[in-house]
């Protein structure tokens, strides 16, 4: 049975069409654009990466038991563009696609692992890397008006009000 496992799923590739819909209403001058008020420098694109990149070292360490953090390939400078970011998203959701396909039952979300820093079980990680890649997706979101002068945009019809 995979119904718990379906579940999760479902969160992840909610994040996905989320983070799709914010790139697609960002341009190349507002991507990387920090708030005046910022001191930390995050912009909708740091933050639309740092979600991604959850995913991606989640999928990657349950796949090939690597934890490898995606920094050097995800930083503004190689992915400059929404376009680019976009790609960046499409390969993250393939790469997820291949950790959910890894899991065959959902008895298997009870399994231990070793993840980055310590021995986790499965359900851990999964829900973990959720709340981590939600909470950056949030903040992305949070930086849009301020960065764009827009409101937040509306989300796609069929997507509940959920992160």
């Amino acid at each position: 049975m995979r119904a718990l496992l379906e579940q999760i799923e479902k969160e992840f590739l909610r994040i996905h069409d989320h983070s799709l819909a914010l790139i697609d209403v960002l341009d190349a001058d507002e991507l990387y654009r920090a708030p005046d008020s910022s001191r930390n420098g995050g912009s909708c694109g740091e933050y639309l990466l740092r979600s991604a990149a959850a995913i991606e070292q989640m999928s990657g360490g349950l796949t090939t038991r690597l934890w490898d953090d995606p920094f050097e390939w995800t930083l503004p400078e190689r992915l400059a563009t929404p376009n680019d970011v976009r790609e960046y998203f499409d390969e993250v959701r393939k790469a997820l696609g291949s950790a959910f396909a890894f899991i065959k039952h959902d008895d298997e979300l009870t399994r231990t692992l070793p993840a980055p820093e310590r021995i986790r079980t499965l359900i851990e990680v999964l829900l973990s890397t959720v709340t981590i890649s939600s909470h950056f997706l949030g903040r992305a979101y949070a930086i849009y008006p301020l960065v764009t002068g827009r409101r937040s945009p509306g989300l796609h019809p069929s997507f509940d009000s959920r992160f």
